[in-house]
């Protein structure tokens, strides 16, 4: 039996992430809540603002769609800690709209500027 999702379909999805996420927030441990992710000592090392310019929507590497995310420079933290995931969030206090794990994985000392490497979210074609 044949299976098929349009790209489009596949766009709108990427389109939500990329319309929706306002904050790329970096946590050492994957947060639950959007509260975790944006203010709790125990989560949140640093954050910084993004908008929808700072993603693109393209072909996947192998099949299907991808959304790419830029590459952040000097992102202020606020706690020494192993950075292991990337959050997208809005700014209103209600939504993660997406996790992203492994994509800083160093440790960051509190005070000191953190890069961001860019990173892709894919969506494969059916199978």
């Amino acid at each position: 039996m044949a299976k098929l999702v349009y790209d489009s379909a596949m766009d709108a999805a990427l389109a939500y992430v990329q319309d929706s996420a306002e904050y790329e927030v970096v946590c050492a441990t994957e947060p639950t809540t959007w509260s975790e992710a944006m203010s709790s000592a125990s989560y949140y090392i640093g954050k910084v603002s993004v908008t929808s310019a700072n993603f693109s929507i393209t072909d996947g590497t192998v099949n299907g769609r991808k959304l790419v995310a830029q590459a952040q420079a000097s992102v202020p933290a606020s706690l020494t800690s192993l950075a292991q995931w990337a959050v997208l969030v809005t700014s209103a206090g209600t939504s993660i709209v997406l996790l992203k794990t492994g994509i800083v994985s160093q440790v960051i000392t509190s005070g000191n500027a953190m890069n961001l490497a860019a990173f892709k979210w894919e969506i494969a074609d059916a199978t």
